[in-house]
Protein backbone atom coordinates (compact mmCIF):
# COMPACT_ATOMS: atom_id res chain seq x y z
CA UNK A 1 0.00 0.00 0.00
CA UNK A 2 1.45 3.53 -0.73
CA UNK A 3 0.05 6.92 0.49
CA UNK A 4 1.67 10.00 -0.89
CA UNK A 5 1.38 13.48 -1.35
CA UNK A 6 2.44 16.24 0.43
CA UNK A 7 1.17 17.81 3.60
CA UNK A 8 1.54 21.46 4.13
CA UNK A 9 1.68 24.02 7.27
CA UNK A 10 3.10 22.93 10.68
CA UNK A 11 0.92 20.22 11.45
CA UNK A 12 2.34 18.03 9.14
CA UNK A 13 4.03 15.92 11.85
CA UNK A 14 0.47 14.68 13.12
CA UNK A 15 -1.28 14.10 10.01
CA UNK A 16 1.54 11.56 9.27
CA UNK A 17 1.46 10.42 12.30
CA UNK A 18 -2.65 9.82 11.93
CA UNK A 19 -1.79 7.81 8.42
CA UNK A 20 0.12 5.91 10.03
CA UNK A 21 -2.23 4.75 12.77
CA UNK A 22 -5.57 4.94 10.72
CA UNK A 23 -3.69 3.24 8.00
CA UNK A 24 -2.68 0.33 10.41
CA UNK A 25 -6.84 0.16 11.61
CA UNK A 26 -7.73 -0.06 7.71
CA UNK A 27 -4.94 -2.87 7.15
CA UNK A 28 -5.98 -4.86 9.77
CA UNK A 29 -9.74 -4.38 8.56
CA UNK A 30 -8.28 -6.40 5.04
CA UNK A 31 -7.20 -9.31 6.82
CA UNK A 32 -10.33 -9.33 9.21
CA UNK A 33 -12.56 -9.07 6.08
CA UNK A 34 -10.31 -11.64 4.48
CA UNK A 35 -10.62 -14.29 6.95
CA UNK A 36 -14.66 -13.74 8.02
CA UNK A 37 -16.54 -11.96 5.40
CA UNK A 38 -15.22 -12.63 1.45
CA UNK A 39 -16.42 -12.37 -0.36
CA UNK A 40 -19.90 -10.70 1.12
CA UNK A 41 -20.25 -7.06 0.54
CA UNK A 42 -20.23 -4.51 3.05
CA UNK A 43 -22.66 -1.33 3.70
CA UNK A 44 -19.92 1.45 4.54
CA UNK A 45 -20.75 3.78 7.13
CA UNK A 46 -19.07 6.74 7.80
CA UNK A 47 -19.84 9.29 10.17
CA UNK A 48 -17.90 12.26 11.97
CA UNK A 49 -19.09 12.83 15.59
CA UNK A 50 -18.60 16.43 17.68
CA UNK A 51 -15.12 17.60 18.23
CA UNK A 52 -12.79 16.06 21.33
CA UNK A 53 -9.60 17.30 22.71
CA UNK A 54 -8.71 14.77 24.55
CA UNK A 55 -8.60 11.57 22.67
CA UNK A 56 -7.30 9.58 25.54
CA UNK A 57 -10.57 10.31 27.45
CA UNK A 58 -12.67 9.36 24.56
CA UNK A 59 -10.72 6.32 23.75
CA UNK A 60 -11.34 5.64 27.89
CA UNK A 61 -15.10 6.25 27.11
CA UNK A 62 -15.43 4.14 24.04
CA UNK A 63 -13.98 0.90 25.83
CA UNK A 64 -16.41 1.55 28.80
CA UNK A 65 -19.46 2.27 26.60
CA UNK A 66 -18.40 -0.83 24.15
CA UNK A 67 -17.83 -2.88 27.19
CA UNK A 68 -13.99 -3.66 26.32
CA UNK A 69 -12.53 -6.25 28.66
CA UNK A 70 -9.87 -8.79 27.74
CA UNK A 71 -9.96 -8.39 23.63
CA UNK A 72 -14.14 -8.40 23.45
CA UNK A 73 -16.84 -6.11 23.55
CA UNK A 74 -19.75 -6.25 24.79
CA UNK A 75 -22.79 -3.71 24.98
CA UNK A 76 -26.32 -2.90 24.62
CA UNK A 77 -26.07 0.69 22.81
CA UNK A 78 -28.58 2.57 22.90
CA UNK A 79 -30.18 3.48 19.54
CA UNK A 80 -28.01 0.55 18.01
CA UNK A 81 -28.37 -2.39 20.09
CA UNK A 82 -26.44 -5.23 21.09
CA UNK A 83 -22.77 -5.40 20.00
CA UNK A 84 -21.21 -8.49 20.56
CA UNK A 85 -17.62 -9.16 19.41
CA UNK A 86 -13.98 -9.41 19.38
CA UNK A 87 -11.19 -6.41 19.53
CA UNK A 88 -9.36 -7.18 16.13
CA UNK A 89 -7.05 -3.98 16.60
CA UNK A 90 -6.57 -0.91 18.61
CA UNK A 91 -3.87 1.44 18.51
CA UNK A 92 -3.21 5.35 19.91
CA UNK A 93 -5.58 6.33 18.02
CA UNK A 94 -8.09 3.61 16.99
CA UNK A 95 -10.67 0.49 17.73
CA UNK A 96 -11.82 -2.06 15.88
CA UNK A 97 -14.14 -4.64 17.11
CA UNK A 98 -15.09 -7.59 14.58
CA UNK A 99 -18.98 -9.28 15.23
CA UNK A 100 -20.88 -11.74 13.18
CA UNK A 101 -21.77 -9.07 10.83
CA UNK A 102 -19.91 -6.06 11.09
CA UNK A 103 -16.62 -4.27 11.29
CA UNK A 104 -16.95 -1.63 13.69
CA UNK A 105 -14.38 0.96 13.67
CA UNK A 106 -13.44 4.04 15.62
CA UNK A 107 -11.22 6.28 15.07
CA UNK A 108 -9.68 9.94 16.02
CA UNK A 109 -10.05 12.16 13.24
CA UNK A 110 -7.56 14.83 12.45
CA UNK A 111 -9.96 18.08 13.50
CA UNK A 112 -10.31 15.95 17.15
CA UNK A 113 -13.91 14.56 16.11
CA UNK A 114 -14.48 10.85 16.90
CA UNK A 115 -15.15 9.24 13.42
CA UNK A 116 -16.87 6.06 12.71
CA UNK A 117 -15.82 4.00 9.50
CA UNK A 118 -18.14 0.92 10.17
CA UNK A 119 -18.54 -1.74 7.63
CA UNK A 120 -21.41 -3.93 7.91
CA UNK A 121 -22.60 -7.16 6.05
CA UNK A 122 -25.90 -7.76 6.99
CA UNK A 123 -28.60 -5.27 7.15
CA UNK A 124 -29.24 -3.64 10.54
CA UNK A 125 -31.06 -0.77 11.63
CA UNK A 126 -28.32 0.88 13.53
CA UNK A 127 -28.84 4.61 14.58
CA UNK A 128 -24.60 5.43 15.05
CA UNK A 129 -25.44 9.11 14.59
CA UNK A 130 -27.75 9.54 16.81
CA UNK A 131 -25.32 8.07 19.26
CA UNK A 132 -22.58 9.60 19.03
CA UNK A 133 -24.75 12.99 18.99
CA UNK A 134 -25.94 11.72 22.69
CA UNK A 135 -22.83 10.22 24.18
CA UNK A 136 -19.97 13.19 23.12
CA UNK A 137 -22.07 16.33 22.74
Amino acid sequence: MVTSGFLPGDGWADEYEAMLQGGALYTASLREYLTHFAPRTAEPLNLWGPGLADWSATAARLRELLGIADGRASADLDGVGRIEGVVFHENDQTIGIRTDDALYRFLHAMNGATMLAHLRYAPAEQDWAGWLTRTFA
